[in-house]
């Protein structure tokens, strides 16, 4: 039987698994991050220190510091923190307004005793994107028959490795949100880059006009002519040296989007945290950032993302990429 069949076309229907694959057919396990550290948690819009002290009674002080990107430089590699702003212990919870966050926790001898790193969907940026978008939204009629977007990539993943491996996964996609498969669907080229161009623009890159000597903050990414229609976007990767417009590329000297993860990424797998997970783990499978699974980072943004921008009746468009590979 052929799930494709067209005069230039043919492709068979298989079994995601039989017996010629099933010796190659491996399983990976249940990823298992630090869990000794201490993780303080996405999306709340406070922290609470107080808990803390009773496990770590030598902390006195504790602090936080913005991450943010350099918009005015020649690369997407960089990134910088903000003024250091002091959280105080005492307090029930210490508010927060920044997108991202790297928090550390120091003892009498300035020592850093706990570190982590905190992501949200900055209710003071929504609320700006929001502002702008809602006077758009106003001048246009229909606009609340519009779709939102949300496009979750798995590289390296086939449709029937889903199958094996996502079966939860596919179920919900199938029997709860009745998503329709593309049975059909191949790839164009050997890599993501060759593949997610078409994808996204409907050239290749040949067609698109792109050489290695660009950045890619011309090209009409579909994103970009949504927000002139009042769409809020979001772009992230769990990666930051395969990223897809990132490695062996420039990538973009201004933010692609209107929330973009990359610097928050930098700065986790820059981090003490992610450089002792690497030396647990095994070679090329560097999943952990102390107790932070970097493809859930990715995962939790984008939730934080759709919630804030659907409980103000903003449509959105979401590109949220995990190549590093776990599947």
């Amino acid at each position: 039987m052929l799930v494709v069949d067209t005069p230039m076309c043919q492709i068979p229907e298989l079994p995601a698994i039989s017996e010629s694959v099933r010796s190659m057919i491996l399983d990976p396990g249940k990823l298992e991050c630090d869990k000794k550290k201490f993780s303080l948690h996405h999306g709340s819009l406070s922290i609470k220190v107080k808990p803390l002290l009773g496990s770590y009674p030598d902390i006195t002080k504790c602090q936080y510091k913005p991450i943010q990107r350099k918009e005015i430089e020649t690369n997407d590699k960089n990134y910088r923190y903000g003024e250091v702003v002091e959280i105080q212990l005492k307090s029930q919870q210490n508010v927060l307004h920044e997108e991202f966050i790297k928090i550390e926790c120091l003892n009498k001898n300035g020592a850093v005793v706990l570190e982590d790193y905190l992501q949200q969907a900055s209710p003071a940026l929504v609320e700006n994107v929001a502002q702008e978008f809602k006077e758009i939204i106003q001048k246009q009629k229909g606009l609340k028959d519009n779709y939102n977007v949300v496009m979750i990539g798995i590289d390296s993943t086939s449709r029937l490795q889903a199958h094996r491996h996502l079966k939860k996964t596919m179920a919900y996609l199938k029997t709860e949100l009745k998503a329709f498969e593309l049975d059909g669907y191949n790839r164009v080229g050997d890599n993501t880059f060759l593949n997610i161009v078409p994808l996204l623009f409907g050239q290749t890159v040949e067609e698109l006009g792109w050489n290695s000597s660009l950045t890619f903050d011309s090209f009409l990414f579909p994103w970009k002519e949504l927000q002139k229609r009042g769409y809020a976007s979001l772009y992230s990767e769990d990666s930051t040296n395969g990223a897809i417009f990132n490695y062996a590329k420039k990538g973009f000297l201004k933010k692609p989007a209107k929330h973009y993860l990359r610097p928050y990424m930098l700065a986790l797998q820059d981090s003490k945290n992610f450089k002792e997970s690497v030396k647990k783990m095994p070679q090329g499978k560097w999943y952990c950032a102390g107790p932070r699974k970097l493809h859930e980072e990715v995962l939790d943004f984008t939730k934080q993302f759709m919630n804030a921008y659907h409980k103000l009746n903003i449509p959105f468009f979401v590109v949220g990429i995990h190549n590093l590979h776990i599947s």
